[in-house]
């Protein structure tokens, strides 16, 4: 096959290079030295780089849920004119914000500037339902190690939440239930009580969780509760399958998003509406279950979560009071009633 005048310059030149790379034993070494530290920089930045912004971008996402609740749950609560719920609501969203490490500044209408050492962002608050819905939108600059050999000195995240303002129906049990079973002997309203969520109760497979809804949903469930209906004299599973991961996350958003610093000791303190206030089904035939197991709904307590230790599982809290019903609701009866969850 002819390869014509340039194709042969092209073969002899070669040989010619490659001759000479032979003959320069440290340029060639120098050459591929650079090579590979070009290439274990690129990985090394990857791998170091890549999990930084993946555990970044986690915390703000949990950021946004924790602002978006604040300020739904705030829709709900405030009186008066559209305006003045959407203005509550954004004091909600702020504050929640400055509870959880990061500095705000330059406020302008329902946006703020947000950073965090020297990552610096900005957080939106639209409400595509002027009352019953609140957006938290983020979008940060985090910062680079490795990647800046490769001038990348910032990497843009960007996350957001939307959260509704839930209704009583009238029908569907209680609002904000989340999936966890009291099933404890009897209660006293104004009692401090320790759940141990582990199987080490007398109670074999079980850690103290209910199956409600979608399995996948089971820590949004706890975070913003159960947006379903269940009654007195329900069957429900139990939920064997726990992720204490998840219900450690879901119960620091609980705990975190408090705008208030509502507190029962060493006077009851609680302000209308509050992340910490949360109605649970009570239970019976727990004890017995053995393993995924049907237990009975006999009623719903309020309660007011104290704390949870995610290495112990034990979740103090505050028992308020029976829940039944909107009618007739009177002081911290009435807190669970306006509530939020994530869409």
């Amino acid at each position: 096959m002819a390869i014509g005048r340039r194709g042969r310059m092209v073969a002899d030149w070669l040989p010619q290079v490659f001759g000479r790379l032979r003959s320069s034993d440290g340029g060639t070494a120098l050459f591929l030295a650079g090579i590979a530290m070009a290439a274990l920089v690129g990985f090394t930045a990857l791998a170091v780089d890549g999990g930084y912004i993946y555990l970044r971008h986690t915390e703000l996402q949990d950021l946004a849920d924790a602002a978006a609740l604040s300020a739904a749950r705030q829709l709900a609560a405030t009186p008066g004119s559209t305006s003045s719920k959407q203005s509550a609501a954004f004091q909600a969203a702020l504050e929640c914000v400055q509870r959880n490490g990061f500095v705000t500044s330059d406020v302008s209408g329902f946006s703020f500037d947000v950073s965090r050492g020297d990552e610096q962002g900005r957080l939106s608050l639209t409400f595509p339902s002027p009352e019953t819905e609140a957006r938290v939108s983020i979008s940060l600059d985090t910062k680079t190690f490795f990647a800046k050999v490769l001038s990348m000195d910032k990497a843009p995240i960007g996350v957001s939440a939307t959260a509704e303002v839930l209704t009583y129906d009238g029908e569907s049990g209680e609002t904000d239930l989340i999936p966890l079973a009291y099933w404890q002997d009897g209660y006293e309203v104004g009692e401090r009580v320790d759940m141990t969520l582990t199987p080490g109760e007398g109670v074999k497979g079980n850690y103290g969780w209910l199956s409600l809804g979608s399995t996948s949903m089971f820590r949004h469930y706890i975070k913003s509760g159960y947006p379903g209906a269940i009654h007195v004299g329900d069957k429900v599973e139990t939920n064997t399958g726990v992720n204490n991961g998840q219900v450690k996350q879901a119960m620091a958003s609980r705990l975190s998003g408090c705008v208030h610093g509502c507190t029962m000791t060493p006077a009851q303190n609680i302000t209308d509406p509050c992340s910490r206030v949360a109605v649970v089904p009570m239970v019976s035939g727990f004890e017995d279950s053995c393993g995924k197991s049907t237990v009975t709904v006999i009623g719903f307590l309020k309660i007011f979560i104290e704390s949870y230790d995610p290495h112990s599982k034990v979740l103090s809290a505050w028992v308020l009071g029976k829940a039944a019903g909107p009618s007739g609701f009177t002081g911290t009866q009435a807190l669970a009633l306006r509530s939020a969850r994530l869409k």
